[in-house]
Formats: structure tokens, sequence, C-alpha cells
């Protein structure tokens, strides 16, 4: 099938040749098509003529016939290998598509406000056009980022890290509207950016991801692209592209698109990603093709960008321990067992106290069970106030030596003695020593040292208090321990808090995930379906996990969509016998 630009081409090669086929067809009409007449409007319109000359020849239907009266006059016209396929779609292959592109395409927002449009391609990264979150030219030497912002198809709002993971600007011609007449300036100059979320959303949302394989788009061929002009929601565009004429790194197309479709992704019909919506440049609309931007250093980062370890069940059935809405947790645990990061550990606070320390006692489980993903790397110590001791410092060495952390014994400085100055003093001193011999042993062995501190049934007194908060301060200061926190919600703890894991890619003062629990949603309990048959290799069909989900939640209370953990217990019995049948269909769909 032969498409515009290679009409064009053949037109500028051979124009004595084109003049007589493009007479050749018009069977007698009269005045007949000239090249002749055709330059002289191309002059009057400031066009190239072989463009207008092609435009024609398209719009009349005849590029095929045309293409075949040139080769009989001796020129080299190749078609392309565009097919039926390329230019049709199978409706059930659509069927599938629509949910998943639904889910994994966001709107970008620079300074809160919209800005353009863009997709998830791996667990936490966002891909979209450079010059929608950047208003400043190409070659700008040191640019100030704005606030960004992605807007999620479920609606949450998410920031983004201060600057992007990945980028590359557009051209400095195409910054000023027009297109390069040079091919070596698009090198390095492709217009997309990879943003980088704060939390792996495409953990419950999904991802786009890349082809394998990347070859150019075929002529004419079918383009869906995934867009909100000006914001809204019109849903998918469908069109054609085609080649731009002696320009390989951007292409054209006919989808409808507006204001705010820049950062688009155009997937083909067999929805590969192809190429990402660039803009309008009249009379075109304009894409830059997947083989262009998919670079190395693009696809390392997408691939290497995996989303953390999370269970939805603590023995993998659906009669053990459910875990429903605790994806932070694992993020941050995944973002804690990097040595170098500042994520020091979790602090779980419960929404409400007085739902007791249901759903608390699990996290240690929860930690041992990823944990043991990669033995020798980790050591577990778990502290219970709830037991007698005499002093939390002496018991937490107890406690590391029955686990093989042989750790020998501290005492307080030289003026820094209980007898010497204050018992608070003195607290400070023995846990900054302790800290510091605990560390030395997981240097010494490569390992991280994880403290699990449960909250205690009663108050703590001052010495343990201020034993507790000691540990913590000191053991924060050192990148071999990790410290996971339940309850103790009365307790101000030193160090930083933070909101989710992403404050890891950061520099700055160590700290700890905060994630307060008592609440999920439905969206926790899809999650938890679409995970169970992920390990039980079934497919999960968005509408079927749906119908699932409504079942188990019937007649309980929400209040804004989330339910109180309060009733996990139901909606884990309920979800039992859903998961056994799920688990019965992997024999006709593993």
């Amino acid at each position: 099938m032969i498409d515009k630009a290679t009409v064009a081409d053949a037109i500028k090669a051979a124009p004595q040749a084109a003049d007589e086929a493009l007479f050749a067809l018009q069977c007698g009409d009269f005045p007949p098509l000239t090249m002749a007449a055709f330059a002289g409007a191309a002059r009057y319109l400031n066009r190239d003529v072989s463009d207008l000359a092609a435009d024609e020849i398209e719009r009349l239907g005849l590029l095929d016939a045309f293409a075949q009266a040139l080769r009989a006059r001796g020129v080299d016209v190749q078609a392309e290998d565009t097919g039926l396929a390329d230019m049709n779609v199978p409706v059930d292959e659509l069927k599938k598509f629509v949910p998943r592109g639904s889910a994994f395409r966001c709107r970008v927002l620079v300074d809160h406000g919209f800005s353009g449009s863009g997709c998830l391609v791996s667990p936490s990264l966002v891909l979209t056009a450079w010059h929608v979150i950047s208003d400043w030219r190409p070659t700008a030497p040191d640019p100030q980022y704005k606030a960004t912002e992605v807007l999620l198809s479920d609606g949450t709002k998410r920031r983004v890290l201060p600057k992007p993971v990945y980028q590359s600007p557009c051209t400095e011609a195409e910054y000023d509207g027009t297109l390069p007449s040079d091919g070596s300036a698009f090198k390095d100059h492709n217009d997309v950016v990879l943003l980088k979320l704060e939390r792996p959303d495409g953990m419950r949302l999904g991802f786009a991801g890349l082809p394998k394989e990347c070859p150019p788009p075929l002529s004419r061929s079918s383009i869906l692209l995934l867009h909100f002009p000006n914001g809204g929601d019109l849903g998918f565009g469908w069109g054609h592209v085609n080649r731009v004429r002696g320009n390989p790194y951007r292409w054209k197309h006919d989808v409808g698109a507006d204001q705010g479709s820049s950062g688009g992704p155009c997937f083909n019909a067999h929805f590969s990603l192809a190429g990402l919506h660039q803009g309008k440049w009249l009379p075109d609309r304009r894409l830059v093709p997947a083989n262009i931007f998919i670079d190395d250093k693009l696809r390392e980062l997408i691939e290497h960008d995996i989303a953390p370890p999370a269970l939805w069940s603590l023995d993998g059935s659906a009669q053990g321990q459910l875990v429903f809405g605790r994806d932070l947790f694992f993020e941050a645990i995944a973002a804690a067992s990097r040595p170098d990061s500042r994520i020091r550990g979790i602090r779980v606070k419960r929404r409400d106290v007085a739902q007791g320390t249901s759903g608390l006692a699990f996290s240690f489980e929860m930690l041992t069970l990823t944990l043991a993903r990669n033995p020798g790397t980790h050591r577990t110590v778990r502290i219970n106030f709830d037991t007698q001791f005499a002093d939390l410092l002496d018991d937490i060495r107890r406690r590391a030596i029955l686990v093989g952390i042989d750790v020998a014994p501290v005492e307080a400085g030289a003026g820094a003695r209980a007898g010497d100055t204050t018992l608070e003093a003195s607290i400070n001193d023995r846990a900054r020593d302790l800290a510091a011999k605990l560390n030395a042993i997981g240097e010494r062995d490569r390992q991280l040292i994880w403290f699990l501190f449960d909250n205690p049934t009663a108050g703590l007194n001052d010495s343990d208090r201020f034993a507790f908060e000691a540990f913590i301060a000191a053991a924060l200061q050192h990148p071999r321990l990790r410290l996971v926190l339940t309850g103790f919600e009365t307790i101000t703890t030193p160090g930083e808090e933070f909101a989710n894991a992403g404050l890891a890619e950061i520099e700055g003062a160590p700290g700890l995930v905060v994630e307060y629990f008592g609440v999920f949603n439905r969206g926790d309990v899809d999650q938890l379906l679409t995970r169970a048959c992920r390990d039980f290799g079934v497919a999960s069909d968005p509408a079927v996990i749906a119908d699932r989900t409504n079942q188990i939640l019937q007649g309980l209370n929400s209040i804004n969509g989330q339910y109180s953990t309060a009733d996990l217990k139901a909606v884990s019995d309920r979800a039992a016998p859903h998961l056994d049948y799920l688990k019965s269909l992997a024999g006709g769909n593993a």
C-alpha cells in the first residue's frame, strides 16, 4: 500500500514521468491536471509542488493507481507492507484493551493546572511530552521545574519527584513552532520525559509497558490516541499515521486532538505503543514515533522500575490471613531495604486507637515474609513491651543475641553514667553505644538489622520511654539499622516522618514512612483478588473482579468509600469462597 509521502518523493525524483503518469490516469478529462498547474498553485500557496500534487492525488483516491503508472514508466516506487491487519483491530482484543488503557492513562498537572496527557509505563513511571512540563527553551542552562502532579484514572492526585528521571527536550525549531530542516537537530531531542510518582500506583492501575521490538510505524496504518483534549474525557481518538517527507523523526496523523492532547500515548492496531502525540502544527498533527524515543537508557529505567513485592495472603491461600490495603507498608519496606536509603523503616499508626491492636500484630509476619525473599541480607529482632525486663536497652541486646547477633554489653561513657548526670543523659549515651555496635555488626556481615517494636498494652514508664526514644534516635543515624514501630500513637518519636516512600529518592535527613491503619476501600479488595489471580495463573477480567468485589462488600457500611478495618474479618470470610472459585479456573486458563 502506497502512502502520500512516498508518492511525493517519487514526483520530486521524476517530475517528467510524474506528469506523464498523471495525464494517463485522467482518461480524457478536460482540462487535465498537469504538474505545471500544480507548480503554479504551489507558488501561490508557498508550498512544495510535490507535496501539493500528492495531496490532490490522495484526495482523488488515486495514490495506488498513480504509483502503478509511475512504475510503468520506470520509476521505482516502493510500497510499504501495510495490510488490513494494520488498519483494523479485532473486537475481542479491543474489549480487553479499553479497560486497561482507561486505567493507565492520566492527566499531567503543572502548578496545579491541567497541562497535558500521559500514561503509566511501569509501576511508578509516567511517560509524557517534555513540553507538557516545561515552559523554557530546550537550551536553557538551569531550568526551574514547577510543581508537577499526575491525576490518575481513579481520581488520585499524586506528586512526582522534583525533576524528571529522564528527559529529551524538543528541538529549538519545534519550540518556535516549525520543524528543523536538518536531521541532525533531532539528535537527543525527542520531546519526551519520564516522571516518577511518589508511590507505585501502577501496581493497582496497571501500565502500558514498552514493546519488545520497536519498528517504525507503517504509513496509513491505524492508531489509537489516549488523551484528554482540553482536560476533558472524550474517549480514545482513532485515526491514521503517515510519514513526514524526508523526516523519520516525526510522523503526522489525523486523529482529532486539541490543547492538552500533548503527551498522549499512541497505540497501533496491535495495541503496542507506537508513539507519543506531540501537538498540532497545521495542516497536520504530529507524533514522535516510539522507535525514535525509546533508547537504551529509557528502556533500562522502565524495566528496572519494579513493583515492591506485596502479599495478598500471609500463607498464599484463601484460608490464610488476607492482606487488604497495606501497599504503603510493602513500599516502605522495599525502599528501606536499600542500605543507602534515607527511609529507615516504617511507623504504623492506628486511625482509631479504640479499635485495639487488631491488624497490627501481623505486621511482623508481613515483614518477615517480605524479607525472606532476600535470604541472608536481613536479620529481624522483635521487641515486646508486655514481657518483663528491668532495662529496655539490655533487653534489646538480649533479643539480638537470641537471633545470633552477638553484640557486646553497653555502658554509659565517662561523665554520662547514671550517678554522674541525669538518667536521660545516661540512657542516651548507652543507646548511641548500642546502636553503633549493632551497626558495626551489620556492616561486617553486609546485612540490615530490623527492630520491630510491638505496641505495649499499657503505657510506658519514664525509664522505658526515655530508652525507647533514645534508641530510635540513635538507630536512625546508622545505615545498617531499620525500625518498624506498630502503634505508639501517644509517643512522639525523633526523626523525619514521610507520607510515602518516594522521598527515598531525595537527599535529606533519615526518617520513617508513616502508614495510617484503620480503613480500606473497594480498590484494595479489587487488588487482592487481582493479585491472587496472578498467583493462581488465572487471567483477571476487570468485569469479573468488580462483580466479585461487589458481592464481598455488599451490605457493609462505608463513609466516602472507606470501610473500617473492623469489617476485615467479615470481608476475609466472604472473600475466601470467591478466591477458591478463582483458583479453580486455573486448570483452564493457566
